[in-house]
């Protein structure tokens, strides 16, 4: 009888270890379950460029075949919002439009986002705006950007290493609105003014000032 009672007195023990050692164990996975290799967000990092400079160029491309900043549309079957009754019905004006950029609209990947943030606004989307410039680009008057919120730490750092940029800037978040042919400020409008060393830069990676989360920029025309 009593080594029936210590059998199951260490039952207990091993369930009760078993428990902890699961509970320690969600814990780290919840703390670093948005953590990537190094050479994982390093791969990232470089896809993130690429793609950016394949709109960049598709953009600076329909500027060449004659279409005004204000027609440029971002219209896509993936995400809502970018009508712009501006541009060309035909769609020559229009990035992800065969007749136009032909470019593909690509959703970032869930290994790229920090998933903390799944419930905010543009979570895994790539953000068109002409709500926000960034100074000591061509005029002061605001830019055609593309940005990419809540984006990994290690992706973050490996875009601005990539770019030479060095350590991740922490500035004032903008959440410009989605651009449909317009370019209006928002409240935080400058990039800039309170982190100079990226006046004047057209891509980089940057860390919300407040709420510590990463996004990615790249201006598309700098106005």
């Amino acid at each position: 009888a009593s080594q029936r009672g210590s059998v199951i007195v260490w039952i207990f023990v091993m369930i009760a270890l078993f428990a902890a050692v699961t509970y320690v164990v969600s814990q780290n996975s919840r703390s670093s379950g948005n953590a990537v290799s190094e050479k994982q967000a390093e791969l990232v990092a470089t896809e993130i460029l690429n793609y950016a400079r394949s709109l960049k160029s598709s953009v600076h491309q329909l500027q060449i075949n004659g279409c005004d900043p204000t027609e440029i549309s971002f219209e896509n079957p993936t995400i809502a919002g970018y009508t712009n009754a501006s541009a060309p019905a035909d769609g020559s004006c229009s990035v992800f439009h065969p007749n136009g950029g032909g470019i593909r609209y690509i959703k970032p990947e869930d290994s790229w986002i920090n998933t903390d943030y799944s419930g905010n606004t543009h979570y895994r989307t790539r953000v068109f705006t002409g709500d926000v410039a960034v100074t000591n680009n061509a005029t002061t008057a605001l830019d055609l950007i593309m940005y990419i919120p809540y984006l990994n730490k290690s992706v973050c750092e490996q875009i601005n290493d990539a770019l030479g940029l060095g350590t991740t800037i922490a500035i004032d978040i903008f959440d410009g609105d989605k651009f449909t042919g317009s370019y209006s400020a928002s409240a935080n409008a400058e990039i800039g003014d309170n982190a100079t060393s990226l006046a004047g830069k057209q891509t980089f990676c940057a860390q919300h000032a407040a709420s510590s989360w990463y996004y990615f920029v790249q201006i598309l025309i700098a106005r």
